[in-house]
């Protein structure tokens, strides 16, 4: 047979490959020896390794409407990230109907690059009944917050309407994932230090505390036991929370999974202290010694999975008041080569572990069937890396409009070579080529079920 493309050389398929990989109508038809296949189009890889296309499932497209969708799916090519699950936060108006949310699809059809699956969430004391709707228009996973940021487009959700919420959810298979940080906590400490004068960027660690994180994680986990629900903690940033995690997920089998992301596993408060608002993000970064701990973890597969938590604020740099700037970093551009470079080539993890991270172990959790394998009948997602081809990042590097990073100036060892996307290359040797179209992945309950 001769294929639509070829893509030829060392591939992450339990383990390291070499073969060629025959892709037909953007799926992968058939996995055969090294060049074995023809094809109308062959991609052939020398000193690359070539990953299943990588999936960012924690990403903030419009907490900065100057970013959207085309800006954020265009530094996720660029990223070598082939789907992101785009988070419901959006300003001015969060996704919380599903009138809101079908505007979304469209959006996503008529400017995406990479392939976006949508989360939802809901208003605060009202609204419960768009779960069901927003679930069969093809919500993915729905999130929630016990922090609130802002009031309607950040709200924090009562007890009560989070056991509504669960019930709806356990019943469809329907991920509920978290924002949890005990708001009664933090708002305390932030107004007494701002009453206090003590507005330096070490402040926004001291109003955060560990147990800022941790008990408002054992609640949701108790509530989680007692409704049966398929629970998603996002963004944990402390080894206390990890081991309370891990430990009340056996003694109680609670269906929970949960993710750090990759600014707290290489940065901490030294980060924060050194560049100041461009370092801040909640929940806050640790103490070295606990980020030593949290990689340790990782290292031990306590972790299920990592992300960027992209929100690509512009911030104003000058801001001495930490508590008056914006929480979030940007990463769609600049995850997956940092993190190459800091857990392969410097921590010895190896490319099926990174794979599983970064693709495999998010598509399970979110039911993205077709996603993240280099097997038979899977999207033809390709994510390729050469592991050993350094370069400095530099402000003119990003897509995104957010181009405000720690590690700006940083020589990292690792380069994205091209992202392909249902097999068509979406970035190719520094330039986001548009040779694709990016598309809607609705959940399984919201129209994909009856395809298998």
């Amino acid at each position: 047979m001769r294929y639509d493309v070829v893509v030829r050389g060392t591939y992450v398929s339990n383990g390291l490959q070499k073969g060629d990989i025959g892709i037909q109508d953007g799926k992968i038809v058939e996995l055969s020896g090294y060049r074995t296949l023809s094809a109308d189009k062959v991609i052939e890889y020398n000193d690359e390794i070539i990953f299943p296309g990588f999936i960012d499932s924690h990403v903030h497209c419009y907490s900065n409407p100057n970013e959207g969708m085309n800006r954020a799916t265009r530094a996720a090519a660029q990223g070598g990230i082939t789907t992101i699950i785009d988070m419901p936060y959006d300003r001015p108006e969060p996704i919380d109907t599903v009138e809101k949310f079908n505007r979304k699809i469209e959006d996503i059809n008529q400017n995406a690059v990479v392939d976006v699956a949508l989360w939802g969430t809901v208003a605060k004391n009202k609204g419960v009944n768009q779960v069901q709707k927003m679930i069969d228009a093809g919500a993915i996973a729905f999130k929630l917050s016990t922090f609130e940021t802002d009031p309607q487009r950040f709200p924090s959700i009562p007890d009560h309407q989070i056991i509504d919420i669960m019930k709806i959810t356990s019943k469809n298979d329907i991920l509920l994932a978290f924002h949890a940080e005990n708001e009664d906590i933090i708002t305390n400490l932030v107004n007494q230090y701002t009453s206090e004068g003590k507005v330096e960027a070490i402040y926004h660690h001291l109003s955060r505390p560990p147990e800022s994180e941790s008990s408002a994680v054992s609640s949701l986990l108790d509530l989680a036991y007692w409704n049966n629900a398929k629970l998603h903690l996002v963004h944990i940033s402390h080894p206390h929370t990890v081991d309370m995690i891990e430990k009340m997920k056996k003694i109680y089998s609670i269906n929970v999974t949960y993710e750090t992301c990759y600014q707290y596993l290489t940065l901490d408060t030294d980060s924060l202290k050194k560049y100041g608002v461009i370092a801040k993000c909640n929940p806050a970064l640790r103490r070295p010694s606990e980020v030593e701990q949290l990689n340790e973890q990782l290292q031990k597969g306590d972790i299920d999975f990592i992300t960027s938590d992209h929100a690509p604020w512009v911030k104003d740099k000058t801001e001495k008041n930490i508590f008056k700037a914006p929480s979030g970093l940007t990463g769609l551009d600049i995850m997956i080569p940092v993190m190459f470079d800091y857990l392969v080539s410097k921590k010895g993890f190896n490319e099926q572990k990174f794979s599983e991270l970064f693709s495999s172990n998010i598509a399970e959790r979110f039911n993205l069937v077709d996603k993240g394998k280099i097997e038979e009948g899977y999207d033809a997602d390709f994510t390729v890396i050469n592991p050993n081809k350094p370069w400095k990042l530099e402000k003119a590097f990003y897509q995104s409009i957010s181009n405000q990073s720690v590690f700006n100036g940083n020589t990292i060892g690792a380069q994205i070579i091209e992202t392909i996307v249902r097999g068509k290359t979406v970035y190719h040797d520094k330039e986001v080529t548009f040779e694709n179209k990016g598309k809607f992945i609705p959940g399984l309950k919201g129209g994909r079920l009856s395809e298998y």
